[in-house]
């Protein structure tokens, strides 16, 4: 089989017991799946959910605790414990583990996240497992990514991975919920509908964050980076195996085609602030949409706000409907006094431009 890139997600509904700790006995055993693809030369990076649930009765809680101090009370005990158990596992087949523990803020400060990129590519590199989970004890409320479904859809999408597997207690996406005398499963999904989002509300565990919602939402995700997501168990050992070669136990939701993005562009596209805007005419559209052409002084209208050379700038038509963002090449300010300038100056080159395509963004 050719060598390939997989990003698995664990989530903490698979790991934990139901009063709490971890399951040893199901944690090897993923263990084991993820360590017979990577002795076959395949590349796996481990995104792992169940540090609150394996810390919080060490902490003393009765139950999974509610509030933001005490589940961070938890992950900071439990985390510990987790990885412990991942080592343990991992070792029993001379697999070495790396830990990395990420916020939405690792991807949004552009320096954490080429330093995230090259930790990860290094660790592949040398064989090493990389392990990532939230950081759950330092993470605010809203920098949070939900049982790390979404985690696990950025960073499948940050290392251009071959196929994205997010495994669960139950085997696929269901027209309702899996209990259901008359539910019936999905074996593959296009397109992720609205409809589908609603539903799958209903579908949540009391032990994890997320749930089925959270699931396509990051299978959503995966599908504009041009990745494959499977949805289900693979706790068997030859589990993994069985999903690389579609064989899985759930569902598969296929990726868009011809959605590849290099690591700059998607830093660009997705998770850069923008720091100002541009008003653009209609041909200045037409070449940035269609004419894969960079941006040129001649075609903006108007500058707004202030910005430095490098800076990530949103760029609008004439009606403030968006077309894109891009790294300018100079300041706000040499801007505005060159917009009459000939020749005209290059505003935002092609190689540093993500384009707008009816409210969400794509790389050309």
């Amino acid at each position: 089989m050719e060598r390939k890139r997989m990003v698995v997600k664990i989530g903490s509904s698979s790991l934990a017991n139901r009063e709490g700790g971890i399951a040893i006995d199901r944690l090897e055993r993923f263990s084991q799946a993820i360590s017979h693809l990577h002795n076959q030369g395949h590349e796996l990076i481990l995104i792992t959910s169940g540090a609150v649930a394996a810390g919080f009765q060490r902490v003393g809680y009765a139950t999974r605790p509610v509030t933001t101090e005490k589940k961070q009370a938890a992950a900071a005990v439990g985390q510990g414990l987790l990885m412990e158990a991942y080592q343990h596992a991992f070792m029993k087949d001379g697999i070495t583990v790396g830990q990395l523990l990420l916020t939405r803020e690792s991807f949004q400060e552009e320096h954490q996240y080429n330093n995230a990129y090259a930790t990860l590519q290094e660790l592949l590199k040398r064989r090493i497992l990389p392990i990532i989970n939230e950081n759950d004890s330092i993470a605010v409320e809203e920098l949070t990514f939900g049982d790390n479904d979404w985690l696990a859809s950025l960073v499948a999408g940050l290392l251009r991975a071959d196929a994205l597997a997010l495994l669960t207690d139950v085997n696929g996406v269901y027209d309702r919920h899996p209990h259901h005398p008359d539910a019936h499963k999905k074996e593959t999904i296009g397109n992720i509908t609205a409809d589908m989002l609603t539903q799958a509300d209903s579908h949540r565990s009391t032990l994890g964050s997320g749930g089925m919602r959270a699931k396509l939402e990051a299978a959503r995700n995966a599908q504009t980076f041009g990745i494959q997501t499977f949805i289900g168990k693979g706790d068997d050992p030859r589990g993994l195996q069985a999903i690389m070669e579609e064989n899985g136990d759930g569902t598969y939701v296929y990726a868009k085609p011809n959605h590849l993005w290099p690591k700059e562009k998607q830093w660009v596209g997705i998770y850069s602030p923008v720091e100002g805007e541009l008003v653009i005419d209609e041909g200045a559209k037409e070449a940035l949409l269609y004419g894969g052409k960079s941006l040129l002084s001649v075609g903006v209208r108007e500058v707004q706000g202030t910005f430095a050379k490098g800076s990530v700038i949103a760029v609008f038509d004439e009606e403030n409907e968006p077309v894109g963002k891009g790294r300018a090449t100079i300041a706000a300010d040499e801007m505005r006094n060159r917009l009459s300038e000939q020749p005209a100056v290059t505003y935002i080159h092609r190689d540093h431009w993500v384009s707008t395509s009816k409210g969400s963004v794509f790389s050309d």
